[in-house]
């Protein structure tokens, strides 16, 4: 059979039969095309739930093992000796998207070759080295991509020569959308309509002292300025830098080595690293480090975020360097799914890399980090949403990426699949009736799973949502919310008040033991459902009468529980935050605390 590894047609075969390495490759732009092969779609290795955790937590246990070489290697090689915190922080988001992600890769072709007699494939002549993101904000756009996953494929059988294989000429790095870099820009940590006065605040703000740092998008212009107030600074809102692009220089690279490794799979990785890791953190280090350094203050002694540690370059060098010379480091939950999946890499991830680590209500039993507090961006949520009677029905849809990427407790790879096809029945389930009050609201990016055409070839007519206003406006006018995935989305309209439907897999949305009794709570009082015919029969029932649903004492109890424990809202949280970020430089730093615990 010819192995088939991405949905690049060039790399295709049009005649004999063919292997598809995953659903990821049969999009249904080239279903004209593919419907017409002789074709079988390989197995998934992480079809296997259980076997998905078990790699996640072998992966974690393996970057825990690459993480002091490349300290070490990056010391050497920049003339730096920080430590494995400084290097966690800088490069801890990208290694844990890139190992799992060559880890799915692996694992997939090797899958393959077990499985079925493949006799030949294509891949492309074109380097890797020519495929490496400037920094962390531009990796989704390359592992989300047809190109960036069909080189990964192509450098993997070559380097262990698992199949038979022929060239094909093609630029595989220009088919990659670069977002346009810049030296340093004005633009603030979350833009918006308070910009130009975020630019007036940075320069007064710059000529005081700045003890707290906060690089957060959740308060508010006004609630940060109050909170900043509170604690006795001017306000300060940090400006995100973008380093101009620099160039690969292979040679430099050359001097990335790490040791060779145990498993085929942790020698391919250990090799690939230094060719795959981002040009800021190896040849734009310098301009990264210093950019970093002009646009933040000289030092803080607490610095605060939820997620501007992710891929926010010029927090994350300033902010390393600061907590180096003893500053503290206190994160805040971002969204959901935190505190109540069964795996998170960034939940894990922010643990690791903070002193304190302020929650929505949760608390971990394997670490004295979490602490809760009111969360402010449920808080401004229950302030800005009210159902509208008269509105329609609000069913959200959520994106997910063809190929696998982000570990956490969530459908991945051709899985996606099946929570299209539940998002579809819950539609055709309804009554004509009842759909026609439907508005459908898609994802902003569907990742090339073209869901507009798989609803038309479903045969559902369904109003949908031209997605121009943002959710909140589109609640304002709703009168009920139906959710399918275990994220931020319902925690707000929970906070609100607002009455929710909420319906997923529970094989494919794994909760931690903890959070299991809040959870079966939301299903018994007819919140949560875990078909999605169950949740259109219960739209069904109380579409004419949502509110006398909703307050019910049953389901008001159940959402209320939930909301104490996962959604912690207070008309005091300016105190309650100037108290914890006052508790946080009293305590002072722990560094170095490079664990969850």
């Amino acid at each position: 059979m010819f192995l088939i590894s991405t949905a690049l047609t060039p790399f295709w075969k049009m005649d004999g039969p063919v292997l598809f390495l995953g659903e990821w490759c049969r999009t249904l732009r080239v279903k004209p095309l593919w419907s017409k092969l002789d074709f079988r779609v390989a197995p998934y290795h992480w079809d296997d739930r259980t076997k998905l955790f078990r790699d996640y937590v072998y992966l974690q246990e393996l970057y825990e093992r690459c993480l002091p070489q490349l300290s070490a290697a990056l010391n050497s090689l920049h003339r730096t000796d920080f430590s494995h915190r400084y290097w966690r922080i800088l490069l801890g988001p990208w290694l844990n998207y890139f190992i799992p992600i060559l880890f799915d890769r692996y694992e997939s072709l090797r899958y393959a070759k077990e499985r079925f007699e493949v006799s030949d494939t294509r891949v492309a002549a074109s380097d890797l080295l020519d495929m490496i993101p400037q920094d962390m904000e531009a990796y989704p756009l390359f592992f989300t991509h047809d190109a960036y996953n069909q080189a990964l494929y192509d450098e993997i059988i070559r380097r262990l020569d698992l199949f038979p294989r022929s060239g094909v000429e093609m630029d595989l790095a220009s088919r990659i959308p670069v977002s346009p870099q810049v030296e340093v820009t004005d633009a603030p940590v979350r833009a918006g309509s308070g910009s130009i006065r975020r630019r007036i605040f940075a320069k007064i703000a710059s000529a005081f002292p700045h003890p707290y740092l906060i690089a957060s998008g959740v308060f508010g212009f006004s609630g940060q300025a109050r909170l900043e107030i509170l604690l006795g600074q001017i306000p300060f809102f940090p400006r995100r830098i973008s380093i101009r692009p620099a160039k690969v220089q292979q040679l430099v690279r050359e001097k990335i080595r790490l040791s060779e490794g145990g498993s085929a799979f942790e020698r391919l990785l250990h090799v690939l690293i230094p060719r795959q890791i981002p040009v800021a953190y190896v040849e734009n280090y310098p301009a990264a480090r210093e950019a970093a350094k002009d646009a933040y203050p000289k030092t803080a002694k607490v610095i605060y975020t939820e997620n501007a540690d992710a891929a926010d370059e010029g927090f994350k060098f300033w902010a390393a360097e600061q907590l180096e010379k003893g500053a503290v480091l206190g994160i805040g939950q971002h969204g959901g799914h935190l505190g109540t999946g069964k795996w998170n890499w960034y939940e894990d991830h922010q643990l690791r890399i903070s002193d304190r680590y302020l929650t929505w209500g949760w608390k971990r039993d394997d670490t004295d980090k979490t602490d809760p507090a009111p969360a402010t961006r449920l808080i401004r949520s229950a302030a800005a949403i009210r159902p509208d009677p008269r509105g329609p029905i609000l069913f959200t849809w959520w994106g997910l990426v063809r190929y696998a990427s982000k570990m956490f407790s969530a459908p991945v790879a051709g899985q996606c699949l099946g929570f299209l096809q539940d998002q579809i029945r819950f539609l055709q389930t309804l009554s004509d009736a009842v759909r026609r009050s439907v508005l459908l609201r898609f994802y902003p990016s569907d990742f090339g799973w073209e869901e507009t055409q798989r609803l038309a070839e479903s045969g559902i007519d369904v109003r949908i949502s031209d997605g121009r206003q943002p959710l909140e406006t589109e609640l304002n006018q709703s009168r009920l919310f139906v959710g399918t995935y275990n994220a931020t989305t319902f925690l707000e309209t929970f906070s609100a008040d607002y009455p929710s439907i909420l319906f997923w897999n529970p094989d494919h949305w794994e909760l931690r033991p903890d959070a299991e009794p809040y959870f079966d709570a939301l299903r018994e009082a007819g919140i949560l459902f875990d078909t999605p015919e169950q949740a259109a029969r219960k739209v069904e029932a109380v579409h004419t009468a949502v509110d006398d649903w909703w307050t019910s004492p049953e389901v008001q109890t159940a959402k209320d529980r939930f909301c104490r424990r996962y959604g912690l809202c207070s008309p005091n949280w300016l105190r309650v935050w100037r108290a914890k970020l006052h508790a946080m430089a009293s305590a002072g730093s722990a560094a170095p605390r490079d664990s969850v615990h």
